[in-house]
């Protein structure tokens, strides 16, 4: 058998939300510079910012997982048995 060491990323789901909500918000702000809106896009701009901030300050919760697979030459003696 052959030991097999993984990182896993235990909150990536939480980091692709906050991703996900962020892209509204660029859409919005671009909506507001079109309509030459600069009030509304400052204030979406100051609300990117603080996104951007949780982004920057997120922080990664890794596991390291180990498991065990059959290696090539353990199956090969199973079949030439």
């Amino acid at each position: 058998m052959k030991k097999i060491e993984m990182n896993y990323i235990v909150n990536i789901d939480d980091f692709e939300t906050i991703i996900r909500d962020i892209r509204p918000d660029v859409a919005t702000l671009r909506k507001f510079i079109e309509k030459k809106d600069f009030e509304l896009a400052e204030h979406m701009v100051r609300r990117l910012e603080l996104k951007l901030h949780e982004l920057e300050e997120f922080n990664f919760i890794i596991e390291r997982r180990t498991t065990r697979v059959p290696s090539v030459l353990d199956e090969l003696r199973k079949i030439i048995k």
